[in-house]
């Protein structure tokens, strides 16, 4: 078995299309769908964990208003940039966590599409959104965003970031961008997993925010994730954590988009695909069968 590190795209499809590769993941959807109709190749999806959102900057004007953020939501219409980023590789998110951490309804993140809100803000400059530089399919999820938010009367300016830079921005919000958009998981389908990884806000405590690279989250949220974590009573801990993710949708500290699956292209003749839940772009390899 043999792993090649190949960044450009056009590269991995050339390689796979002459025989060099069996699989590639990590594409866009236009890219998949071009696929759908040859017989050479099959496209296997998977449920994943990762969750496709924008962090928030609470700490930086204009977005440390929350009147302003709530509005800047209220522009960004998830469907239309579902289908048109991922089409059926991923379904529009609907709660604050990924899929399979809590029941459908519980830390719902849904909101009222009204542009117009944003009048309101008409002497707004420049909002930056920043997106890894290293994920070139993260553009057209950005971009697409851009255009509904310049339609709304914004001007948004879309900043590549290097991932180093992310840290940094802990201890430094104003170095950071207005938003940040990217595509993240947890480490299994605890709740904690993911809410205590980016939205607990007491990062100097050393107890969380170890990804919460924008300052979202508040001391009442984190309370309810230390209730969740310690106890063991089921319906304790989705009360506590979906009480937490409403906290964090309320405040407006991220913005959810969409649920991507996770899609492998493959030679049509191989078998045995198989996937574990919490690891995107990654199969079990030992499952796979040739021909």
């Amino acid at each position: 078995m043999e792993i090649r590190i190949i960044p450009d795209v056009a590269t991995q499809l050339l390689q796979l299309e002459g025989g060099d590769l069996d699989i590639v993941t990590g594409l866009p959807a236009a890219t998949i769908s071009t696929f759908e109709e040859n017989d050479d190749f099959q496209i296997v999806t998977f449920p994943v964990l990762q969750k496709a959102w924008l962090h928030l900057n609470v700490s930086r004007a204009p977005t440390d208003d929350q009147e302003f953020r709530t509005a800047l939501r209220a522009a960004i219409d998830k469907e239309a940039i579902t289908s048109q980023v991922w089409g059926e590789y991923a379904s529009v998110s609907t709660q604050m966590y990924p899929v399979e951490n809590l029941p459908d309804g519980v830390a719902s993140d849904l909101w009222d599409l009204d542009p117009s809100l944003l009048e309101a803000f008409a002497d707004v400059e420049t909002i930056q959104i920043g997106y890894s530089a290293s994920r070139p399919a993260d553009q057209q999820a950005v971009e697409t965003i851009q255009v509904q938010l310049e339609s709304a009367g914004l001007s948004v300016e879309l900043v590549p970031t290097p991932d180093a830079d992310l840290f940094s921005w802990i201890d430094d919000p104003s170095a950071a961008p207005h938003l940040y958009y990217e595509v993240s998981y947890p480490d299994s389908t605890h709740p904690d997993t993911w809410a205590r990884l980016f939205w607990y806000n007491d990062i100097a405590s050393g107890f969380g925010g170890f990804l919460n690279y924008l300052g979202a989250g508040s001391p009442e949220s984190d309370e309810l994730l230390n209730a969740g974590l310690a106890s063991i009573d089921p319906a304790e801990v989705e009360a506590s954590f979906g009480e937490s993710g409403d906290l964090v949708h309320d405040q407006v500290g991220y913005i959810t988009i969409a649920d991507p699956l996770d899609v492998f292209i493959a030679r049509a003749d191989l078998t045995g695909f198989s996937h574990w839940l919490p690891t995107p772009l990654t199969l079990q390899l030992k499952t796979l069968q040739a021909g």
